[in-house]
């Protein structure tokens, strides 16, 4: 599966975002905003997510991902 594949540090994340019962731990990046709390990410964070770095929404702490 893949969360095999992820490093121990996104496994965390990723179960704790899990354990919270809030839906699925991904969001995608939606123009400005985060796909879960629909709130708007800071210009640092919309750059991190482009870049690929494990970057997380600034209010609701889900994992953002860009949606092609």
């Amino acid at each position: 599966p893949l969360a095999d594949s992820l490093d121990s540090t996104m496994k965390l994340l990723y179960n704790r975002l899990l354990k919270k019962g809030k839906g699925m731990p991904l969001a995608p990046l939606l123009q400005d905003a985060c796909g879960n709390c629909h709130l708007k990410v800071t210009p640092q964070t919309i750059n991190d997510v482009k870049k690929g770095a494990v970057t997380t929404c600034d209010t609701c702490g889900h994992l953002l991902y860009l949606d092609y």
